[in-house]
Parts: structure tokens; C-alpha cells; sequence
């Protein structure tokens, strides 16, 4: 086929270790996409596109349907790969729909005398063999080729054809003994179905003619030389899909990679050897994220604070290039939700703390969904917040590590039984199973956390690790010893802080609190030291990428480096945050921009950091700066932050908001801890650049940037309230799913209906989804009382009572039959006049084996 290379049609997207030659195309169109590899593996589509030029004469009559998406899939399928082994396949694929031109047959028949079809026929060909050519070369003389293709099986089984080399054929196909290849426990087959897909031939299934296996097309049959192995798979219309490939493409990944383990089809050393420089001047960094819990901006001695003791962060800050305003939600679960989405977290629907409506709708798409996709090793240690059962846990949203408490905080509704208000020696949920820990909570994340890059490292995976500790976070009757030592006798009043800038620190502050906060954050620092310590140790100082803040203002009174507010205010001390990237080598130590960056700006950053493009069609709020990182001089379009967050089912316009652009911020900082505000909404601006401290309201002097700031807010709350549909309701739990054996509800989670929220006697009720018909146990547990009482499980028209005994703290339903669909289920406790919500509860299907 060499004399034809004048001819081809090849785009060439991804540039690996090895080059192709790519003449000159003597079309206008192209058809044929190749992507260049690295391992021995080539991955052919020959048919499945959509693409159809005008004039062309159909193949066939009718709407061709049979192969569409095997192009899809095959990308798919490459990238999955990618991330499972590191290796980057060769990928060949068509983007011509089957018109008058199949690559799977013999070109006279294929192309039934058209030039045009001949043309592309061809350069599919070329393009073809010569990325079987280079994939032997790297695999030393063995490589194997897949061929997809698109068919509809009346039982919707994968079909697998030949994985032969030519030495193996002895004896024509139709002679074939049954090698074990094609129906044993080592064949494609076989594999698949440990995957999870059917498949004939296979050990399970025969072929369904009686067939021992199907020999494949033209491609399986012509590449088939040498040391190259080719494999046919006729892939059924449920997993060519959109939804089908979500599972299909893992499960084929599976098979793929287990053969070419079993053939010890891999890159030769020599040829691995050559494209070492190039990989490690293209290798994508790792990211550490560090975000505490309620650590406000003057909680640093970097920030002017004179009595906390933070020298790991105060160095980190000077190693570090700074963004300073940096500003996040006024508090946790909404700051939470922007981080992993790069999205304001209205669009969400993680708008409040607690009773259902910190619960993130399951259709983000989170940054660690981004990096694993990428092939990188996701985990997260600390704090979610963002939904404690199926679909809503952080490992059913990207992270194939999780070691987190849960609810929003420990010494919450939501701590598991033994393990209530223990910083120390606490239970974690590992991966959604609970696990006894030992140690100060702190030093378990970061510890955890190091184990966890230091195994990614070792399997050569770059990683993310997100540390989201919950201290300095209350209750504060736990904390560490010597570091709490460390504040006994230290004045703590407002007078040992600078007050010559910024508001003053007027009243009495509890300065127990405050010294056990500050305990807790030097404590945070010590880890800080010893994980800058440990990735400098490993080698991978200057190939990770570290970043600081926190995920709102301090909560209580204390120095907040002269700013106004406080946690839950959108006053500068509510929600400005400190905010330090160090990556060394990479980013200038002490550089610091002035351009407002916010919460959802850190993932495209962090994607363009980590060279990994933004899915087409997901819409973000957020905005890289890296370049500001970087001290490059980037004209930036003007935009308005906008922040806003409190109390309630919805946001309500002008509650608790901010909008800063350039150095002008309006605010409305309306108490955040109600639901709404009383009277006409008090505007207040503040010329940030010469009042940084927020001292001096201009709005009446300024009504013209009043009113265009006011306009850039109602904008931007129409288009996060036209989000979704129903852009308020919170996400359903899902109970019944193979995904989660028992689903532990809890008041963190429930949709709160009377009574003051998490008090004794409050109520509610979860809105699940039931995936399975029951019969479902359910495990209640509830503070005791002294008098005797009748608990009610209550769902749709269905009311099942029971009686519960003085001083019990918990009782069971038997073989409930939950009906399945959307349910409101409400459990509560009536003693005499008095009726209280249950504190958890543990829902379990029943199994009928």
C-alpha cells in the first residue's frame, strides 16, 4: 500500500513519541482521524460517523443506524485506557457515514467502482498500517489491533472475533480447533463477561449458529501477520450508546488490557527508551488542595496576626505566588460545592449548611471527575459536606479515595454511633464504610493524604489530593494538647492585636474559644510543614502543584486583620480568604495579583495547570488565572464577582449578597441566618483600592456604579434561578442500590418541617427514591426519654406504629415494603403532647436469597 501514500486523508489530533507520515491530502475533506500512540495497541473504527458529503450517493437505501457511535466509543475507549495504564493506544477512526465505502471489506466491493469512496477507502488503509507498523515497533515486533464495530444481537451480546497471529493459523479458519483463545477461560469472551458483558463465543455462550467463533472482517483477516494479534468485536446497540458507554467502556478496557497482560503485549525497552524525554517534559503535575474549615484571614501571622503561631504557612506564603482578594462563599457547604463544580453554587443546589439543602445534585460534574478521567489518582480527606449517601458520597462523584467524617462537621446529627463529637480517635467513613481511627483528625487527613500520593507516585500516576479539614470548626472541647499549651497565659484580648488599620476590636471576645482555635490551626500547620516537607523528600516538589485557603471567614469574634464580618457575613471578613499556589520551578515565590479571583476559578485553573481541556458543552463560572500565577500581563475582560448565601429554601434577591468589579464591591449584608430580610434592601459601595476595610460608604455619592453593579447581581441571579427546571428542590438519596447496603439517614439530610431545626424536639422528613421493592429494615436511633411513647414511620398514605419503651435509644421496623419511586419518608416519636423527630436512621433491603 506504500505506492498510494500520495493519496491519503489523515488528520493527525495528538502528536506521542512516535510520528506518522502524513503526506498531503489532495482533498479538501477529511475523513480519516488518527491519533498516535505510545503502546502496542491500535484501536480501528472503520465505520460510525456521521459525516456525509453532499452529492454522494447513499450505500443503501434507508437511515444507515447499525454502526453509528463505535467512533465515539473508540475515543472513549482510548482514553479510558489511557487512564487505567498510562499508555496512549494508537486510535484510527472514520468520521464518513457508510456511503458507498465499508473498510471491513475488500475494496471492489466496498466501494462498488466510486472514486470518492475508493479515495477515503484508501486513505483508511494507509493510515491504518502504518499505526500497526509503528505499534509493532514499540511492542518489539508484537502489537495488537481491535476493530470495532456496530450490530444489533437479538440476545444484545458482543460478538468476538479472531485474536490470532499467523503462525497460529496451521489450518484454515474454517478448521479452527477450539483453541482456548476462543472459548476457554483466557479468551476475549471470558474476560468480557468477568467485566460484566456478555459475549459469544465464551465459555457461557456459544455462538448462536453453532458456530465456534466468527472470523471477522476484511481488517481482522488482512492485519492479521507477524506479531501482530487481531481482535473483532461486533459491539450491540446498549453499549454503542451514550449511557451504554458509561459501563461498556470500562468493561472493554478491562478485557483489552487483561489480554495484551496475558500475551505480555507491551512497549519494548528500546522503543520505551525513546520517547522518555518527551513524556517527562509533557508530565502533568499533581495538585495538592488544601482548604480548612472556618479559618479566617487574620489567622495567619503572615496577615499581621502577632499571637498565632503559623511559621509553616508564613513560609509557605513567601515560597508561594499569592491572589489576594480571594474570595469564597460566606460559609462551608456552598464554598464546597463551587471548588468541586468551578460553578456558583446556586447552580447546584448545595445553597445552605444542613437540612437537605447541602446535598449537590448528582449531574455535576466535579473536578476530581475531570482528573481521574484523565488518568489521574483522585482522593479527598477531611470534610464533604455535600451529601453523605448514594448517589451523593464524594467516591460516587469522582474520588476513588475518600477517608471523610460525616455531615458538615463532627459533633454534628450526622456523626455515627461511637464516634459522637471525637476530633480524636474518631470514626471516618473510608470509602462510605465506617472506620475506627486513631489520632488527632488533622494529623489523620494529612497523613492519610501522603500515603495516598506517595502510592500514586510509586504506580507512576500524577494525583489529586484535597485536604478539606474540618478545623478550626467547633465544638472545641477537643483539641490538641501541646498545641493548646502553647496559648495558656498568652493574652488574647483585643488589645494584644494591631488595630491602627482597619475596624476596630470592640467588646469581649471568649478567648477560650479563641485559644483553642488557634491551637487547632497551629496544629493544621505543623501538617502543612511536614507535607511540604514529605513532596520536597519524594522528589516531586517542582511536579506538584500546592494550593491554600480556606472556605470562609472565622467563626466568633476574633482578628480578622482589620476587616469588618465575619463567617456567614458578605462583609470582607466573611468571605475574603487567604489564597497560596506553590509550585516550584513553575510559579515566582512572593508574586501577588491584585485581579479578584474566587472559589469557582480554582478548577479551570487547575485544568489548565494539569493540560486537561474543559469538556465541550459543560458551563463553568469560573475563570484560570494561572497566568496571574505565572506573572504574565493578561488583559482581562471585566467581570463581577458576584457571592451570595443564607438561611432558607432559595436564594431571595438582595439577601446577603456581594458584587465586586475591579475595586468597586456592593454589598448587601443582611443577617444570613434568617431566610429572608426585613424592609427596603440597604445597598452599601465601597472603593475598595482606598478603602480596603470597608469604613466608608460611598453608594449615595456613586449611584450610577450603584445601580450598573446592582444590574451585573440581577443578571447573574436570573441565571442561576433558570439553572434547572426546578432549580431549589434538593437532590433525592437513593435507597435500595447495590451501590450503598444500608443508607443511614440522618436530620443532616432530612427536609426540616417543624420546630427549630436540629433542636430535640424537631421534625422532618428525607425525599428518597426507592430503586428496589422492599422488604426494607429500618434501624431507628433517638435520645431517650423517661416516659414510654409510639414511633411512626410514615410514607406516602402508609402510617406503621409501634411502641417504644422509657430509656431505649432505638427500636426496629421489620419488613417494610417501601414502594418504589420517589417516597417523602418521615419517622417521628410521640410522647403524649409531644412529638420529636428520630436522630438517624439505618435503611436496609432485606435480602430474599
Amino acid at each position: 500500500m506504500n505506492n498510494i501514500r500520495t493519496t491519503i486523508l489523515v488528520l493527525v489530533w495528538s502528536i506521542g513519541c512516535v510520528s506518522l507520515r502524513v503526506p498531503a491530502s489532495v482533498s479538501g475533506d477529511n475523513f480519516v482521524d488518527v491519533t498516535v500512540g505510545n503502546i502496542p495497541l491500535v484501536i480501528s473504527a472503520p465505520h460510525g460517523g456521521l459525516a456525509k458529503p453532499q452529492g454522494v450517493v447513499d450505500r443503501t437505501s434507508g437511515t444507515l443506524v447499525r454502526d453509528t457511535n463505535t467512533r465515539e466509543l473508540a475515543l472513549e475507549l482510548a482514553a479510558e485506557i489511557e487512564k487505567r495504564t498510562g499508555g496512549k493506544p494508537f486510535v484510527v477512526t472514520n468520521r464518513l457515514h457508510r456511503i458507498k465505502m465499508d473498510p471491513n471489506r475488500e475494496i471492489d466491493e466496498a466501494t462498488q467502482g466510486g472514486v470518492f469512496a475508493a479515495m477515503v477507502y484508501r486513505a483508511y488503509h494507509t493510515a491504518l498500517e502504518e499505526s500497526c507498523l509503528q505499534a509493532q515497533k514499540i511492542g518489539g515486533g508484537d502489537a495488537l489491533l481491535i476493530d470495532l464495530h456496530g450490530h444489533a444481537h437479538p440476545q444484545d451480546w458482543v460478538e468476538v472475533g479472531h485474536l490470532l497471529r499467523s503462525s497460529e493459523l496451521a489450518v484454515p479458519d474454517d478448521e479452527l480447533d477450539d483453541y482456548e483463545w476462543i472459548r476457554g477461560p483466557r479468551s476475549a469472551g471470558a474476560l468480557l463477561q468477568e467485566a460484566g458483558i456478555q459475549a459469544v463465543p465464551s465459555p457461557k455462550f456459544p455462538h448462536p449458529d453453532g458456530k465456534k467463533y466468527f472470523s471477522g472482517g476484511y481488517i481482522t483477516r488482512h492485519y492479521r501477520k507477524d506479531g501482530m494479534r487481531t481482535l473483532q468485536f461486533e459491539l450491540p446497540w446498549s453499549v454503542r450508546k451514550d449511557s451504554g458507554r458509561r459501563s461498556g467502556v470500562p468493561a472493554l478496557t478491562q478485557a483489552i488490557t487483561g489480554l495484551m497482560q496475558q500475551w505480555k503485549i507491551e512497549p519494548d525497552d528500546a522503543a520505551a527508551s525513546t520517547g522518555s524525554s518527551a513524556e517527562s517534559e509533557s508530565k502533568r503535575p499533581n495538585v495538592i488542595i488544601v482548604m480548612t474549615d472556618d479559618q479566617g484571614y487574620g489567622d495567619l501571622g503572615f496577615h499581621g496576626n502577632p499571637v498565632i503561631q503559623t511559621p509553616n504557612l508564613d513560609a509557605m506564603a513567601r515560597e508561594s505566588a499569592r491572589i489576594d482578594p480571594f474570595y469564597v462563599c460566606p460559609v462551608c457547604a456552598p464554598t464546597r460545592a463551587s471548588l468541586m463544580t468551578g460553578r456558583s453554587h446556586q447552580r447546584t443546589r448545595a445553597i445552605d449548611t444542613y437540612i437537605g439543602r447541602a446535598m449537590m445534585d448528582t449531574d455535576e460534574v466535579t473536578i476530581a471527575e475531570l482528573l481521574r478521567d484523565a488518568g489521574y489518582a483522585t482522593g479527598l480527606f477531611g470534610k464533604w459536606h455535600l451529601g453523605d449517601c448514594y448517589p451523593l458520597r464524594p467516591g460516587d462523584q469522582g474520588f476513588e479515595k475518600s477517608l471523610v467524617h460525616r455531615g458538615g462537621g463532627i459533633g454534628q446529627p450526622s456523626d455515627p454511633v461511637g464516634g459522637e463529637r471525637q476530633y480524636t480517635d474518631p470514626i471516618l467513613m473510608d470509602n462510605g464504610v465506617p472506620r475506627q481511627m486513631k489520632g488527632y483528625c488533622t494529623d489523620i487527613y494529612f497523613e492519610e493524604a501522603l500515603q495516598f500520593a506517595a502510592e500514586a507516585h510509586q504506580q507512576e500516576r500524577p494525583f489529586l489530593a484535597i485536604i478539606t479539614d474540618n478545623c478550626p470548626h467547633g465544638p472545641w472541647h477537643d483539641v490538641p494538647a501541646e498545641e493548646l499549651e502553647l496559648y495558656q497565659g498568652v493574652d488574647l484580648s483585643a488589645a494584644a492585636f494591631p488595630q491602627q488599620k482597619g475596624a476596630p476590636l470592640r467588646g469581649n471576645w471568649n478567648h477560650d474559644q479563641v485559644r483553642r482555635t488557634y491551637a487547632m490551626i497551629t496544629n493544621i500547620d505543623e501538617n502543612i510543614g511536614k507535607l511540604l516537607k514529605k513532596i520536597d523528600a519524594m522528589g516531586i516538589g517542582e511536579e506538584t502543584l500546592i494550593l491554600f485557603f480556606t472556605d470562609n471567614g472565622p467563626e466568633g469574634r476574633r482578628f480578622v486583620s482589620g476587616f469588618r464580618g465575619s463567617k456567614s457575613s458578605t462583609l470582607e471578613g466573611g468571605v475574603r480568604s487567604p489564597f497560596f499556589a506553590r509550585w516550584t520551578g513553575h510559579l515566582e515565590p512572593g508574586l501577588k495579583t491584585c485581579w479578584p479571583a474566587a472559589h469557582y476559578d480554582v478548577l479551570p485553573t487547575v485544568l489548565q495547570a494539569c493540560s486537561v481541556a474543559l469538556p465541550e458543552g459543560l458551563k463553568i463560572d469560573g475563570t484560570s488565572f494561572l497566568p496571574e500565577l505565572q506573572g504574565t500581563k493578561v488583559k482581562r475582560a471585566p467581570r463581577t464577582v458576584v457571592i451570595q448565601a443564607h438561611r432558607g429554601d432559595q436564594p431571595v434577591l438582595y439577601h446577603n449578597f456581594m458584587a465586586r468589579e475591579g475595586n468597586m464591591k456592593l454589598v448587601h449584608p443582611s443577617p444570613f441566618w434568617r431566610d429572608s430580610f426585613e424592609g427596603e434592601p440597604d445597598f452599601q459601595l465601597y472603593n475598595l483600592e482606598i478603602d480596603p476595610y470597608e469604613l466608608n460608604d460611598i453608594s449615595e455619592q456613586h449611584p450610577d456604579v450603584v445601580e450598573k453593579l446592582l444590574a451585573d447581581y440581577r443578571a447573574w441571579f436570573a441565571d442561576v434561578a433558570s439553572e434547572r427546571q426546578d432549580p431549589w428542590a434538593p437532590p433525592r438519596i437513593v435507597i435500595g442500590s447495590e451501590h450503598e447496603k444500608v443508607t443511614v439517614l440522618t436530620r443532616q439530610d432530612w427536609r426540616h418541617t417543624h420546630g427549630r431545626p436540629w433542636a430535640k424536639n424537631s421534625r422532618g422528613r428525607w425525599h428518597v427514591r426507592i430503586e428496589r421493592p422492599g422488604p426494607y429494615s429500618i434501624e431507628c436511633r433517638y435520645s431517650p426519654e423517661k416516659v414510654p411513647g409510639v414511633i411512626t414511620l410514615r410514607y406516602g398514605d402508609v402510617e406503621i406504629r409501634q411502641s417504644v419503651l422509657p430509656t431505649t435509644r432505638s427500636c426496629s421496623f421489620r419488613s417494610v415494603e417501601l414502594p418504589v419511586g420517589d417516597v417523602e419518608l418521615e419517622i417521628h416519636i410521640t410522647e403524649g403532647e409531644k412529638i420529636r423527630g428520630i436522630r438517624q436512621a439505618d435503611v436496609e433491603l432485606i435480602s430474599t436469597d
